[in-house]
């Protein structure tokens, strides 16, 4: 089981800004999901169907990306996050 991170951007809404992702490797399977936090960068959600809806993976004590960090680094921390939360190591491109 592996997961990749396809991209990771912060995303500027009218109500605030979220870091978003996509990935291939939802659950450790071969699967494609956006994920997201929070306004705060707090919290991980996965959408879980097409029309939007988002389940939460891991709470906003629990997971934090600050809003200034680089793609670079949100992406390393989102990778530690799935590691830890038994989706498999990250494939790297």
């Amino acid at each position: 089981m592996t997961f990749r991170i396809d991209s990771a951007r912060l995303r500027q809404r009218t109500d605030g800004a979220c870091w978003y992702f996509e990935i291939k490797g939802y659950q450790g399977k071969g699967i494609y999901v956006d994920l997201m936090t929070d306004d705060d960068g707090r919290g991980l959600w996965v959408q879980t169907e097409f029309e939007g809806t988002f389940e939460q993976l891991l709470s906003v004590d629990d997971f934090e990306i600050p809003l200034e960090a680089t793609p670079k680094s949100a992406r390393e921390k989102l990778a530690l996050a799935l590691y830890e939360f038994g989706w498999g190591p990250r494939v790297c491109d």
